[in-house]
């Protein structure tokens, strides 16, 4: 006897998530770089190649520039955890087999909310961002093109943000995808 009130797989898959799902799922900056990735280059990737991209990205230098463990890593890091969650929720379609990813019906949502979540920054935000650009740029690191967090407090705290309202808008430039953490580094991500 069939029961007519569950959905079958195919009709689960075609839900959209949910505003707490796709939450969840951009909490990640690599979840994020997974689904930059899929949007910016020709789907099906393969795993190998994803990986080699999220962790440029990550990085923000060159390949041949990041040691081999660092990119097996990051590969380990995507299959077990971060590809499951992105399959689970539609975003991407994941072939074990052949080790290929390709964008699922959810990810438009997915860039869609990155898209909005970067445009509602507010201007107290995008002071922020500008007081972190300029302290990159007058720190003179280019080969981490990062600071440390105290460092960045303190800047930010020189032109004018109090230390709790500085830990609120690193945690929502990091959600946004503004930055990320490597470390005790921030790392803008154009």
């Amino acid at each position: 006897m069939s029961d007519d009130s569950r959905d079958t797989p195919d009709e689960q898959l075609s839900e959209s998530p949910s505003i707490e799902e796709i939450s969840e799922m951009l909490s990640h900056h690599r979840r994020r770089y997974v689904i930059e990735c899929l949007g910016h280059y020709e789907s099906p990737m393969s795993l190998p190649d994803l990986a080699d991209e999220c962790v440029v990205m990550e990085h923000s230098c060159a390949l041949d520039d990041i040691p081999a463990e660092t990119v097996k890593d990051m590969y380990m890091s995507l299959y077990h955890n971060h590809i499951p969650h992105l399959v689970e929720i539609g975003a991407i379609e994941y072939d074990q087999e052949r080790d290929l990813v390709t964008a699922g019906p959810a990810i438009e949502e997915l860039h869609t909310h990155m898209d909005l979540s970067r445009k509602s920054l507010c201007d107290t935000a995008e002071q922020a961002l500008k007081a972190l650009r300029g302290a990159i740029f007058a720190d003179g690191d280019c080969t981490t093109n990062g600071l440390t967090i105290s460092h960045t407090r303190k800047t930010l705290r020189n032109v004018g943000f109090d230390e709790e309202a500085v830990g609120r808008l690193l945690h929502h430039l990091d959600r946004t995808g503004y930055i990320h953490f490597v470390g005790d580094c921030i790392r803008l991500v154009d």
